[in-house]
This record gives C-alpha cells, sequence and structure tokens, in this order.
C-alpha cells in the first residue's frame, strides 16, 4: 500500500542561489520522481507569486483525485519567517493564514516540510485561539541545515512516508541519520503527534477515497 502523496514544492530561492545554480526544489522533485512521488515545482520569488501557489484549490483538486497533498517550503529563513527571493519576508502568522485554508480544504491531513533555516519557530503557528490547526503534522528543523542535508533528508523522509516505512527507527530519525543533521523535528498541529498516528490518518484518507 502507497500513501499516493503529491509533493507541492513552493521554492523562493535568494539571489545569490540563484547565481550559483543552488535549487533543492527541483533536485528534490527529480529525485521524488524515482520514488514515484509526483510533484508540482512552483518558483516563488515575491509574496503575490507565494500566495498564487499556495491557492487552495490546488490542493483540493490533489485530494478529490485520492492523494494526499503534502507542501514542501523551501527558502531562507530566522526567527521571524521566512525570507524570498525579493527580500520580503512573510512572517509566521502571514504563513499560518496562508496554509490553514489548505490544511482545512484537505480534510486537516496536510503534512508541512519546511526546508529553512531556524524552521522549528514556525511551531509558533501550531495552535489557533478557535482550535483549527493549519497542518496536521509539520518537519522543521532547529538550527541552519545546508541546502544538501535537506535536499537528502527530505528525500529520504518522503520516500519512507510514501512506501509506510514504519521500523525499529521513526522516519524523522532515518531523516536525521542519512543528512547527518539530528535538528529535524516533527510538529504537531494543535496537539501531540507521532509517526504512528499521521500515518493512520493519512492511510484512512486513501481508504475513504
Amino acid at each position: 500500500m502507497s500513501l499516493n502523496l503529491r509533493v507541492f514544492i513552493v521554492e523562493s530561492p535568494s539571489t545569490l542561489d540563484l547565481y550559483k545554480g543552488r535549487h533543492e526544489g527541483t533536485s528534490l522533485c527529480s529525485t521524488l520522481n524515482l520514488s514515484d512521488i509526483p510533484c508540482d515545482y512552483r518558483l516563488c520569488a515575491d509574496k503575490v507569486h507565494l500566495k498564487d501557489a499556495l491557492n487552495p484549490t490546488r490542493f483540493k483538486d490533489s485530494a478529490s483525485k485520492g492523494e494526499n497533498p503534502v507542501l514542501h517550503i523551501s527558502a531562507h529563513g530566522n526567527v521571524a519567517g521566512i525570507v524570498l527571493t525579493s527580500g520580503e519576508t512573510l512572517n509566521w502568522v502571514e504563513l499560518h493564514d496562508l496554509i490553514r485554508p489548505i490544511n482545512d480544504v484537505v480534510g486537516g491531513s496536510l503534512l508541512l516540510g519546511m526546508s529553512s533555516c531556524k524552521s522549528s519557530w514556525a511551531r509558533l503557528i501550531a495552535t489557533s485561539a478557535d482550535g483549527r490547526p493549519p497542518f496536521l503534522a509539520m518537519v522543521t528543523n532547529s538550527g541552519s541545515p545546508m541546502w544538501s542535508e535537506t535536499a537528502v533528508g527530505f528525500c529520504t523522509f518522503y520516500h519512507l512516508m510514501q512506501r509506510l516505512e514504519v521500523a525499529s527507527k521513526s522516519p524523522i530519525e532515518v531523516m536525521k541519520d542519512a543528512s547527518g543533521n539530528a535538528n529535524f523535528e516533527l510538529v504537531g498541529g494543535q496537539q501531540a503527534v507521532d509517526f504512528t498516528k499521521v500515518f493512520k490518518i493519512l492511510a484512512e484518507k486513501i481508504v475513504s477515497n
């Protein structure tokens, strides 16, 4: 059985990354295709295009086809939020307001991969006063990972999730080993979550479709 993941990659590299040809998003997409995980890639240089890429309709259409949409955001970051190619900062509250409608339309099962420095600060948006979380679970990093570490780490994570691999180690632990970076962590929306629960919820979505 497969979890039928579709990874929506939204990438906003720095101008230096563009100059040097560093594109984590396209590299990740190419590798995931080898694992039969379809990707939808968008390069978003500013807030206007980022908001367009995060249109909930795209994710709703994916879910209606029996897929489990995953949102992967690749950008530079700091404690305030993520920094776009344009130099604009999208703060964590703004990000929350963009992704919660996505989680709503996919039935509360959105898996979010935050590939940026200091992305663990995104845990600030994990809870909402009205009880509507912006995601089911989020993978973050508390440090300043290199692009090579995030590319290898997230590729490993999505590959294991797609195959429903639950062994002696969780996908997040294997992700740490493969990337050589021990700062990756799993954050639940609204409440504590582990991989057993995530697998169960996503698998049930496939069965119901």
